[in-house]
């Protein structure tokens, strides 16, 4: 092939046959990758401004071969729009580039840093296939955080960048996907924390007017989270074909089939970076849905719907403020709630310095009776330790093992206030040590307010009428350490769904005070449930069923009584009775 030259004349002119095409049922003529030539001229289209799509210049360099298994890849150069002085913008994934008139593939990949605008191109032969691959549903992954994990709220903060960082494209070694994360509606810190795990994160507006059709060359979201604040991840449309749209030219996550809303965006500018320039974009309504995520791209309908899920938060304290957002239905689902609390916590108050956040949720769950749990976090870390703990709770729901549980609606109430509240219990004294079976017990309970006096409350506690003779245990103070010891020493697997909801509904709430029994035994723990007084002979037969079978016990939960207090409560003790006999 004789290189050529483009005038702009002959590209105009090719841009409006090729739009044309597009519109059409009968699609454009598939460019063959075997006539990939270097120094072949085509053209490109993508949206620099407006809604638009503008015709770029792209010249073949050569051809990737089997970079992935039978996929190889059109190595070319863009220039034109700037493309010589910003690179291969992000947001232009999907850019459809046309070669003698026939569709040759998609914009997928470049290079962060570079000196001109080189990018590989996704052949179209590959996109194509996409609606009539077979649906391939993603599994759900496995619940990373334990019980004690979900009763404490004390998670690990290097898990949320974990989870940021499994928001981006599946993309390949050394080349990134030319895609583009926008958000509506976020403040700094968020778009600070995300642009960490993400990379450039730009701010976007949010236009619910906005009608324009989706063409070859469009600017296209795949919607995240709608709503009062949004979160999307655009690209470029590479093909219509009716209803059918083809875009990205690479995969989102790879999640197989999927169900992602699908809007048109546009771009108000380009801006142009040293590491990676980017198009700063409004997203405008749903339109459709992403139905198919592989490695050449990702492929939907117009007129699709994609459920999401429902999330109202309300940030109280001070200025009160209200938000509805919708959730994507995708495996990172827990991480996008995660993302909405920072948020809303971020437009209020902002997420940094000391302060006390106490979190209530309210999840609802098809067949199940909803789950309401509440949460205490203080100090620096505050807003992230209540966003993780989220994530935690609707990622055990959203992707456990057991069950495809759906989850309709979340709520989630956050109270905010400048600094701790929390009070520490000191000390626990119990009004004597020799008491008897049914017996009521004052137990006197010193306390300290945050940067505040100490003062002293007196609870009572009723023995069971059955308490052994002996030694016997009171564990009192604080939700989060009590419910932690009551899952060490009865630890509990559950067996399907509804035994891991029971489970997560018996945890408290961070202004209970907890108390529990505790008596010395020489028992089994078998599925949670306690066998504390049985013979020698049984417990060997126990044994010899293997280590899952059975575990050993040597305290056994005999009570377990709560009271409420009005303020969270941190710290723990052990007071240690004496059961005398029962009088007669």
């Amino acid at each position: 092939m004789t290189p050529r030259r483009s005038s702009a004349l002959c590209l105009c002119a090719l841009l409006l046959a090729g739009a044309a095409g597009a519109q059409n049922s009968d699609p454009l003529k598939e460019f063959p990758l075997e006539n990939v030539e270097r120094g072949a001229l085509g053209y490109g289209l993508s949206v620099f401004s407006g809604t638009e799509p503008e015709p770029f210049n792209v010249e073949v360099i050569g051809l990737v071969r089997n970079l992935h298994p039978d996929t190889s890849f059109i190595l070319a150069r863009l220039t034109g729009h700037g493309l010589e002085r910003s690179g291969v913008v992000a947001g232009m994934s999907g850019s459809p580039v046309y070669i003698d008139n026939q569709l040759a593939g998609a914009v997928a990949y470049s290079w962060a840093f570079t000196h001109e605008a080189v990018a590989m191109i996704t052949p179209i032969g590959a996109m194509r296939d996409l609606g009539s691959l077979p649906r391939v549903p993603s599994a759900a992954a496995p619940a990373s955080t334990t019980f004690e994990q979900l009763a404490t709220g004390k998670i690990p903060e290097a898990e949320l960048e974990r989870h940021l960082a499994a928001l981006l494209p599946r993309g390949m070694s050394g080349a990134g996907s030319q895609l583009q994360f926008t958000t509506a509606g976020f403040g700094a810190a968020t778009r600070a924390r995300l642009a960490q795990a993400l990379g450039a994160v730009a701010p976007a507006g949010s236009s619910p007017d906005l009608d324009t059709e989706l063409t070859a060359g469009s600017a296209v979201a795949a919607v995240l989270i709608g709503g009062d604040l949004e979160m999307a991840a655009s690209g470029t449309v590479t093909e219509r074909r009716g209803d059918e749209v083809t875009a990205f030219g690479h995969p989102y996550l790879g999640l197989g089939t999927i169900q992602i809303p699908m809007a048109p965006a546009e771009v108000i500018t380009v801006v142009s970076t040293q590491a990676n320039s980017f198009k700063l974009t409004n997203v405008g309504p749903v339109v459709g849905a992403f139905e198919e995520d592989r490695m050449a791209g990702i492929f939907g309908h117009i007129g699709a719907e994609a459920p999401t899920i429902p999330m109202q938060i309300n940030v109280l304290g001070g200025s009160n403020s209200h938000y509805e957002v919708e959730l994507a239905k995708l495996l990172t689902t827990p991480t996008l709630a995660a993302v909405a609390i920072l948020e809303a916590m971020d437009t209020t108050r902002g997420q940094n310095g000391d302060q006390d956040i106490e979190m209530r949720a309210h999840i609802e769950i098809a067949g199940h009776d909803p789950i309401e749990l509440s949460q205490h976090f203080s100090g620096t870390s505050a807003s992230i330790s209540s966003a993780l703990y989220l994530l935690s709770i609707v990622g055990f729901v959203h992707n456990n093992g057991t069950e495809e549980a759906e989850i309709e609606r979340i709520q989630v109430d956050l109270t905010q206030a400048s600094q701790p509240r929390t009070v520490s219990l000191i000390a626990a004294h119990a009004a004597k040590r020799n008491v008897r079976p049914g017996e009521q017990l004052d137990i006197h309970l010193d306390l300290r307010r945050y940067r505040g006096e100490t003062f002293r409350e007196t609870v009572t506690v009723e023995l069971p009428t059955d308490a052994p003779k002996g030694p016997y245990y009171v564990f009192i103070g604080d939700s989060a350490a009590i419910d932690s010891a009551r899952l060490q020493m009865q630890p509990r697997q559950p067996q399907d769904f509804s035994e891991s909801l029971e489970l997560l509904r018996s945890f408290h709430g961070p202004d209970e005070l907890v108390i529990l029994g505790v008596v010395p035994a020489r028992g089994l723990i078998v599925d949670g449930e306690a066998l504390p007084s049985l013979p020698g002979s049984i417990r060997s037969i126990w044994a010899a069923a293997g280590p899952r079978a059975a575990k050993a016990a040597n305290l056994a939960i005999r009570d377990q009584q709560t009271r409420p207090l009005g303020y969270p409560l941190a710290g723990a003790a052990r007071i240690d009775l004496n059961v005398l006999a029962p009088l007669d």
